[in-house]
């Protein structure tokens, strides 16, 4: 029995208005990347919502096969996730020891020595007028 159902899934012909349904439900789910197993079960749910109970995950996976080449697109999104993760390291002015006044008061005036990102002098004033 269940093979005979599974086979008559299947067999499911994506009419105008199932189109019309299947592309509402992935409105807000692209199943591509690492998260396409559950955005698909999110379609799925938004499918059988619209009173299309009878049509499968897999008939959906199988269709969009047809529309979209869904391996290029998972592999588009899985290269846009950071692949080379490397620890944290703090920048080395901040082991420096100096005197702990030096280092006090140029922190008090909101600049680090030997910053590597340029400091900005506290006497310097904006020449844009401020408009409310």
């Amino acid at each position: 029995f269940g093979r005979n159902l599974a086979s008559s899934m299947e067999e499911v012909k994506f009419t105008p208005e199932i189109e019309v349904a299947l592309f509402r439900a992935m409105q807000d789910h692209k199943p591509v990347g690492v998260s396409k197993h559950w955005h698909m079960v999110c379609i799925h749910q938004r499918m059988i919502a619209q009173g299309f109970v009878s049509i499968s995950t897999r008939v959906i996976w199988n269709h969009l096969q047809k529309l979209y080449d869904l391996v290029s697109l998972d592999e588009l999104e899985n290269d846009a996730l950071p692949s080379d993760q490397q620890d944290f390291e703090l920048p080395p002015h901040f082991y420096e020891q100096g005197d702990s006044e030096d280092v006090l008061a140029t922190r008090k005036r909101g600049r680090v020595s030997n910053s590597p990102s340029p400091s900005v002098s506290p006497h310097r004033t904006s020449k844009r007028k401020r408009t409310q």
